[in-house]
């Protein structure tokens, strides 16, 4: 059974939630046009109140990142571990990266100024 799947699930089944991600993204951003006063209108825009693109692009490239992640579990010789780290990393570390530029005063501990 699983020789099976992995002969078959190693190119659709990522394919196919690619497929539904990106197909997911576009409705939601058919309702943020709708009602941009809605809570996914409000979702898609930026800190001023604008819309933005930047936040689809983000949502987008996860949907890749996790399709990559996918082909990449399902391969017949295994995942690789450092594909998993960077999309940890690339995931969920980028907004603690964001929270320690915004806090820090541009000068090392060990400079002397």
């Amino acid at each position: 059974m699983r020789q099976w799947l992995l002969d078959h699930a190693a190119n659709d089944v990522p394919l196919l939630m690619l497929a539904l991600l990106m197909v997911a993204s576009l409705v939601m951003l058919a309702l943020a046009n709708r009602k941009p006063t809605g809570m996914i209108g409000q979702m898609l825009q930026d800190e001023a109140g604008k819309p933005s693109v930047l936040r689809l692009c983000v949502l987008w490239g996860f949907n890749v990142s996790c399709w990559v992640v996918m082909r990449d579990t399902l391969r017949p010789d295994g995942a690789d571990a450092t594909i998993f780290a960077i999309f940890v990393a690339g995931t969920f570390g980028s907004h603690v990266a964001v929270k320690i530029g915004e806090k820090w005063n541009g000068v090392f501990p060990w400079s002397k100024t």
